[in-house]
């Protein structure tokens, strides 16, 4: 033989790819099924090659959706993991979105629920605690303001302070009860106040004129007796003293109890 044909045959086979000659080898796809005109192409990144069949023509595959090729030469997509997303071809995760999450191999993410908050990368929701608020989407507890509250786990609104109570600061799980000799006039108030004079409070919603034969200073829930010597009309803060001379019984009324 020759020296040009053993020259040829040496370079020949100096040029035989390590990829196999009738097999496509994963991580690789060919054009060329036997390989006779063009060498076998790495898989680029964002789709995997498996192994080709027998002198058969193979080409990449985009990465499945729910999966990632981060590299050359994958042979079989990676998991995606929880809180990411993973689009059909994916190259890389996708972090989810504020207010969604996702699970493992996830290729889209799903809307927190209502109730619920999702922070960054959630691989799962969190239920929003008492004193807080979460409608649907958020990816943070919201806190319920005055004159609100918010009574339980998992809210998604604010409830207005009932009668009879105050709700005075932010991120209020339970309203606080007004004290006996104070009233609230209607829902929603941030302070209970007192009873005004010439009246008494008996329930923390309610506010009543002071009876004859009584007076009522400011802030009592009961009103107190009218001493003698004295009288006490309608609405008396303070008791009367009678005219000059003039006695009258505890719980007079008017001056003409004064003799």
């Amino acid at each position: 033989m020759s020296s040009a044909k053993i020259s040829i045959l040496l370079f020949a086979a100096a040029s035989v790819s390590v990829v196999d000659a009738t097999y496509c080898d994963c991580g690789y796809y060919c054009p060329d099924p036997i390989k006779r005109y063009k060498a076998p192409v790495i898989c680029p990144v964002g789709s995997y090659c498996p192994k080709g069949k027998y002198n058969a023509t193979s080409f990449p595959v985009p990465c499945t959706a729910g999966r990632q090729c981060p590299t050359q030469g994958v042979c079989t997509p990676l998991p995606c993991p929880c809180g990411s997303i993973c689009p059909e071809g994916s190259s890389a995760p996708i972090p989810t979105k504020p207010g969604t999450y996702s699970l493992n191999n996830s290729n889209t993410s799903i809307p927190c629920a209502a109730g619920y908050f999702c922070g960054p990368l959630a691989c799962s929701q969190t239920p929003c605690s008492c004193g807080y608020k979460c409608p649907k989407g958020v990816s943070a507890p919201i806190k319920c303001q005055s004159p609100f509250y918010c009574p339980s786990a998992k809210s998604t609104a604010q409830t207005l302070c009932p009668l009879g109570y105050k709700c005075d600061q932010p991120g209020m799980c339970t309203p606080t009860p007004c004290p006996l000799g104070t009233f609230v006039s209607c829902p929603g108030k941030q302070s209970c106040a007192k009873c005004p004079k010439g009246r008494y409070c008996p329930t923390t919603s309610s506010s009543l004129i002071c009876p004859m034969g009584h007076f009522c200073v400011e802030g009592v829930a009961t009103p107190a007796l009218c001493p003698a010597n004295n009288y006490c009309p309608l609405g008396s803060y303070l008791p009367t003293k009678c005219p000059a001379n003039k006695v009258s019984g505890p719980g007079s009324k008017t001056v003409l109890q004064c003799t």
